[in-house]
């Protein structure tokens, strides 16, 4: 079975995000479907291994869990991202080295990201070393179902740039990231729907809905992503409200998040709509939500999906819930784009991505 081995790397088992959940469910039916041997290692962490997570209660949400961007200097950056590479660097070449994987893959999700800022985001230096040791170890790197930013500081071009000529081939998720890389790094790459969409089965809901499910945005990630008009809190949330009131057909309205930071975001803004006497006479439900279970025992009860987090509107769409999307950044508007306003189709989607993946996992063609 050594030739059928392969190492997944990516953010797939951390515990705070349940769109890499997604992620790296659908990729391993796939792989495994096929008959591989699926290890997988962390792209930032490649020294912390832990078991598989178990199937509940992953996410620990807290009322406070509020993201700290705080301004750092410049010699504290870099000295942090020497420590990294030092701790780093035994690990990813000790988890290269540890069989002799068919494929190294690296994806899916935003792993083409930028910091918005002068220092390099952790994932451009992370790749560029796996793909530097795949090379080396004369294993066949292949970037898979991610997606990219526009632009990005001098030191991330760089990476990223020498990254991806390291691979034997790129498939991304949408035309936004395929233009980026082209633009950015002069690499050409194939377009796949995003592959959370692989673990989806044709099934009749025939269920009565009753809820508005709404997932409210982490402003401070707003305000440090994409709020280029310096909106402010309350603006913020009174556009959340407006589409909660265009999109509200029953009495219940549920707040629930993939993330500990939009679960904090949900708590400020119920306190905020019952301080100002908001949706009066309306039943207001703050959910927990900490695994994919619950997730999709919400979705099974929701009428409409308000979200800004692309796998939370595309997880909803699996389980036949109208997504309503919050478009905050230009990955949000490109998925609109392409998977919704132009018509759902997830079994095209998911054969569309099993027939790419089976071209393009032969010997012959990377």
């Amino acid at each position: 079975m050594e030739d059928k081995e392969i190492l997944i790397i990516n953010q797939g088992y951390i515990r705070y995000n349940l769109g890499d959940q997604a992620i790296r469910i659908s990729m391993n039916r796939f792989f495994k479907e096929k008959n591989y041997l699926v290890d997988y290692s962390f792209l930032t962490a490649p020294n912390d291994y832990r078991d598989p997570l178990p199937d509940t209660d992953y996410i620990k949400n807290k009322h406070a869990a509020k993201n700290n961007y705080k301004k750092v200097s410049r010699i504290k950056i870099v000295l942090s991202i020497i420590k990294w590479l030092i701790m780093s660097l035994p690990s990813i070449i000790r988890n290269l080295s540890k069989k002799k994987y068919k494929y190294v893959i690296v994806g899916g999700g935003q792993l083409i990201n930028s910091s918005n800022s002068f220092y390099p985001h952790s994932f451009s230096y992370s790749i560029y070393l796996w793909s530097f040791f795949s090379r080396i170890l004369n294993r066949k790197l292949v970037f898979l179902g991610v997606g990219a930013n526009r632009k990005f500081n001098f030191w991330e071009n760089f990476f990223y740039k020498k990254a991806l000529k390291n691979a034997s081939h790129i498939i991304v998720r949408d035309n936004y990231t395929k233009e980026s890389l082209r633009k950015n790094f002069n690499v050409d790459s194939v377009i796949m729907p995003d592959i959370a969409f692989y673990d989806y089965d044709e099934v009749e809901y025939t269920k009565s809905r009753k809820f508005l499910s709404v997932n409210i945005y982490s402003y401070e990630e707003y305000n440090q992503n994409y709020n280029i008009n310096k909106e402010d809190i309350v603006s913020y949330y009174n556009r959340w409200i407006e589409l909660i009131k265009e999109n509200l057909e029953e009495e219940e309205i549920v707040l629930f998040s993939t993330t500990p930071t939009d679960h904090y975001e949900n708590c400020q803004f119920l306190d905020f709509v019952e301080k100002n006497k908001i949706f009066d006479g309306k039943k207001i439900i703050l959910e927990n939500i900490t695994d994919l279970r619950d997730l999709n025992d919400l979705y099974g009860n929701s009428y409409k999906i308000i979200s800004g987090r692309m796998h939370a509107i595309l997880i909803g769409i699996k389980k036949g819930v109208v997504p309503v999307v919050f478009e905050i950044s230009d990955k949000l508007s490109t998925f609109k784009r392409e998977y919704i306003d132009d018509g759902i189709k997830l079994k095209e989607n998911k054969n569309q991505i099993k027939d790419t993946l089976e071209k393009y996992f032969k010997d012959e063609n990377i």
